[in-house]
């Protein structure tokens, strides 16, 4: 099926949607910023500068299969 074809079968919507636009390196923020790399904070893909929680890191210190997803 041509592009064309597949392009009916999806909402308007979604066929105009960009495609992914992965975001910049740490040291490509830090020189566009003029800051050092270690003043860069990363928080596009849900990271956390200040790691999880104490109960968390309990709770995952006794649970052995936290690994695998149900």
């Amino acid at each position: 099926m041509s592009e064309e074809g597949i392009a009916r079968l999806v909402r308007s919507d979604l066929v105009a949607f960009g495609g992914y636009v992965a975001s910049k390196a740490p040291e490509a923020v830090a020189e566009k910023a003029k800051v050092s790399v270690e003043d860069v904070i990363k928080l596009d893909a849900n990271e956390n500068p200040y790691g999880c929680s104490p109960r968390v890191k309990q709770a995952l210190g006794t649970y052995p299969y936290f690994n695998i997803y149900p």
